[in-house]
C-alpha cells in the first residue's frame, strides 16, 4: 500500500472513533446519565492497574 493510503486510512480511523465517541456521550447526555468524569476514572484506574500488574509480573 502506498503511504498517501495508510495515511488516509489512519485520519479515517481518527476521525470515525471521534465521531463515535461523540455521539455516545451525546446520546448519553440526552439521557440525563453524565458520569464521564467516573468514566474517565475507572479507565485511569484500569490503566494503572493493568500497568502495575504488568511490571510485577516482570
Amino acid at each position: 500500500m502506498s503511504p498517501e493510503y495508510e495515511n488516509l486510512i489512519n485520519s479515517m480511523t481518527i476521525l470515525y472513533i471521534t465521531v463515535v465517541w461523540v455521539f455516545i456521550m451525546t446520546v448519553m447526555y440526552g439521557f440525563g446519565c453524565t458520569p464521564t468524569h467516573r468514566y474517565y476514572s475507572l479507565i485511569r484506574d484500569g490503566i494503572h492497574i493493568r500497568i502495575r500488574s504488568e511490571s510485577s509480573e516482570i
